[in-house]
């Protein structure tokens, strides 16, 4: 833009690439984690523009924020350049009432009722102390026991990264840290320290987590097709929600139909789904359907649930199956 000639310098021409205007509204924030916290790497960062340094409280000692926050400290001041810090906090923990005897056990497959009155808890029943918990929890929301000391998450890195690594994970409480160590040593000790050491380097140079965020934005966009194709065309047939995370969502079959059913039917309509009705052991069955969304692309989605409605289509006009509605009791 120019200048009113009216000003003492007519010759001042303030212009869209004039430096006066280059100054930078936008703050970086980065998350120091073990990939990040070395001092070279936060000097690195601070060079580079960071404004911010992320902690996450959830994970680690506090031993080790500590000294992450000194050293971030200690940069900042040496090299003249202000840096927050964000302390990102874990999620409330609600604690919960008295119980007879002290202690409960939870049995498999029982049902539970968690209340917020003022009463003695026993094995199907839990005292909470926050009021407010009613009108917070959503129906499907989940709420872990024991800060959730109390799952186990197992997976393997073959999906994460590619098929030809023959490498797994377990994600379990501290205290059984000792025993799962005992038990794979002695199946088969351990499988390569070489792939061990080159994806511990992976994940430690954030080569892993930044494959991850690339790969959470493409299964988000898979997911999200399947649940909205499952929902125009089988949602009279199947209840679907979209999952937060993973790679299955899980469709519960409606109007008495069977997972099991759907699986032998969908093979004559190339589709291949899996029956979750088998996958219990002690608890009731459900029929639902697991289905997978991340090794597809997106565009042969919609397809494959066309398949799969005609598939359900043809089941739904089977006399076998009517006489079966017949005979289910209402739930």
């Amino acid at each position: 833009m120019k200048i009113d000639k009216r000003s003492p310098d007519k010759n001042f021409d303030l212009g869209l690439k004039h430096k006066y205007l280059y100054f930078r509204r936008t703050k970086i924030i980065a998350t120091i984690g073990p990939a990040s916290s070395s001092p070279e790497m936060i000097k690195a960062l601070i060079l580079k523009g960071l404004n911010v340094a992320r902690i996450n409280f959830s994970h680690g000692k506090p031993e080790e924020h500590l000294r992450t926050i000194r050293t971030i400290r200690n940069i900042s001041a040496k090299l003249r350049m202000p840096v927050a810090i964000l302390g990102d906090l874990c999620g409330p923990k609600i604690r919960v009432g008295r119980f007879r005897g002290d202690a409960v056990t939870l049995r498999t497959g029982s049902a539970v009722t968690i209340t917020v009155e003022p009463v003695i808890g026993h094995e199907t029943l839990i005292p909470c102390q926050y009021k407010r918990l009613v009108a917070e929890v959503s129906v499907n929301d989940q709420v872990l026991l024991d800060d959730g000391e109390r799952v186990i998450y197992i997976g393997t890195l073959n999906k994460a990264l590619f098929p030809g690594l023959r490498l797994g994970y377990a994600v379990i409480p501290r205290a059984l840290l000792k025993p799962f160590v005992a038990a794979r040593y002695l199946m088969d000790r351990q499988p390569s320290t070489l792939s061990q050491a080159v994806v511990a380097a992976f994940m430690h140079e954030g080569h892993f987590a930044a494959h991850i965020r690339r790969m959470r934005v493409l299964y988000r966009a898979q997911r999200d097709e399947l649940v909205t194709t499952l929902k125009q065309k089988l949602g009279d047939a199947l209840t679907v929600t979209a999952p937060d995370q993973g790679m299955h969502l899980v469709a519960f079959t409606r109007r008495g139909l069977s997972d099991t059913a759907i699986e032998r039917a969908g093979r004559q309509h190339g589709v291949v789904v899996r029956p979750m009705s088998r996958l219990y052991l002690a608890t009731p069955p459900r029929s639902a359907l697991v289905l997978g969304f991340s090794g597809h692309a997106r565009q042969t989605i919609a397809p494959a649930v066309e398949r799969l409605a005609r598939t359900i289509e043809t089941l739904s006009m089977s006399p076998l199956l009517e006489g079966k509605r017949k005979a289910m009791p209402k739930r």
